[in-house]
């Protein structure tokens, strides 16, 4: 009989070729539910600053559209849309205790202020006004880069994650309609909508 105490070189091998079967098979997985957990948080920050500005807006009246507007440092007098500074969702008072920042916001500190009081890792905080007037009013969007790491401009791109997890859009919700779902980047019909509830 034949006391055996060492692996033979096909054994080992074998042994490797499962680990990298196994290990293949894993890392992608990973990658995808680390994916779909930072879209997850993106909309749970979108949630969150969507009730605080709409907090802001029943106690005064008007949606918190402080200057500076679009673009950096820039008179956005003549905009339709304009981008605007978070920071009254918490101070004086308190509507919620920090700006969450965007995940997907690829900058070495996102949380430099990019000169004109925004800091450049929170979500882009966006109102509209309509042509011919001096106002601000109406519908915000509270726009995130999304997986794709990119701001997608006019006409909307909304994300959805049955084209990929790793899909060109951006995560958008809106005042009034809440998730924008449909991409109208080519299409001039209205967006179907996903509520925020």
């Amino acid at each position: 009989m034949c006391d055996r105490k060492s692996f033979t070189l096909i054994e080992l091998l074998i042994v490797v070729a499962i680990i990298g079967i196994l290990a293949a098979v894993a890392v992608p997985n990973f990658m995808s539910a680390r994916m779909r957990a930072l879209v997850t948080r993106s909309i749970a920050d979108i949630r969150a600053l969507h009730s605080a500005i709409d907090m802001y807006r029943i106690e005064r009246n008007t949606p918190p559209f402080y200057p500076p507007g679009w673009p950096e440092g820039g008179n956005s007098a003549d905009a339709l849309v304009a981008s605007y500074n978070l920071s009254p969702l918490t101070s004086p008072i308190s509507y919620m205790s920090t700006i969450p920042l965007d995940p997907f916001t690829e900058h070495e500190n996102p949380n430099r202020n990019r000169g004109d009081g925004i800091i450049i890792g929170w979500y882009l905080y966006v109102g509209q006004r309509p042509a011919n007037s001096d106002r601000i009013f109406g519908s915000w969007h509270v726009w995130g880069y999304g997986p794709d790491k990119t701001r997608q401009s006019y006409p909307l791109r909304p994300y959805d994650m049955t084209n990929g997890v790793i899909s060109k859009g951006d995560i958008i919700a809106s005042e009034k309609t809440g998730y924008l779902r449909t991409d109208i980047s080519t299409s001039s019909a209205d967006s179907e909508v996903h509520t925020l509830q």
